[in-house]
């Protein structure tokens, strides 16, 4: 068999045209294909992650998120609870200090109308007894005798101390020894000659007596000065006693 180098030669030219022809117009385009391909597909692996990366970090923003407004939605639940506590005590502090206001003006005004009863029938009962004991020494004063009353007065008169007495003698001289005595009952001129002889005596200077009647001062008398008044008189002694009665463990 013989080869016949010139179409060996034409083959081989035909093979390298047709691989220079297939690499050129085929392979490379191909593999360009398959290069952009693999490009976009890298492309779209990578965009995927980044947008699965972003959707992992949206899920933890939305989950710190939630959380933050959970613990939100706690302290502000907790802070509205603790404010209505506090309302709540306040309220119940208030309604308590005023129920013991109340309590306290209703036990003071309680004490009051009390002490206001007790005072009121205090005066009532001393009043009475005073009204009594007055009835009765009344009943018996024209018993006692001018002389007893006449001591009484006297006994007043040096019981004066020394610029009490001084006072009197010049407050006499300086009304022209006009003195004016009253008792209980009218007296006679015998009586009042008694009288006025046993009042210079304790005054120890003469006077210029007038006489009045009251009965009113139940019994003793009354020695009267334009400034200077010696009462010695059971009403006297009575008010002086209702005073004490009333004055009570104050006196």
């Amino acid at each position: 068999m013989q080869i016949s180098w010139s179409t060996l030669v034409v083959q081989a030219i035909n093979f390298l045209v047709l691989v220079w022809l297939l690499q050129r117009f085929l392979y490379k385009p191909v593999q360009d294909v398959i290069a952009k391909r693999r490009q976009l597909s890298l492309a779209a692996t990578s965009e995927a992650e980044r947008t699965k990366a972003d959707a992992e970090a949206a899920k933890v923003r939305y989950e710190h998120a939630l959380a933050s407004i959970e613990t939100e939605r706690q302290a502000a639940l907790e802070s509205a609870r603790s404010e209505i506590a506090k309302e709540r005590q306040k309220v119940l502090d208030e309604a308590r200090a005023a129920s013991e206001r109340d309590r306290a003006d209703a036990k003071r005004a309680i004490d009051e109308e009390r002490a206001s009863a007790r005072e009121a029938l205090k005066v009532e009962t001393v009043d009475l007894a005073v009204q009594l004991a007055s009835t009765m020494l009344s009943d018996f004063a024209e018993e006692v005798p001018n002389a007893a009353v006449l001591s009484r007065l006297k006994a007043e008169l040096a019981a004066l101390s020394t610029a009490e007495r001084e006072r009197l003698d010049q407050e006499i001289k300086a009304n022209s020894a006009r003195v004016e005595i009253v008792t209980a009952r009218a007296l006679s001129a015998d009586e009042q000659i008694d009288w006025r002889a046993r009042i210079e005596q304790a005054l120890g200077q003469p006077i210029k007596a007038t006489f009045g009647c009251d009965p009113a001062i139940i019994s003793g008398s009354v020695l009267r000065l334009p400034h200077t008044v010696i009462r010695v008189t059971w009403a006297e002694q009575l008010s002086a006693a209702r005073a004490t009665l009333l004055r009570g463990d104050d006196g």
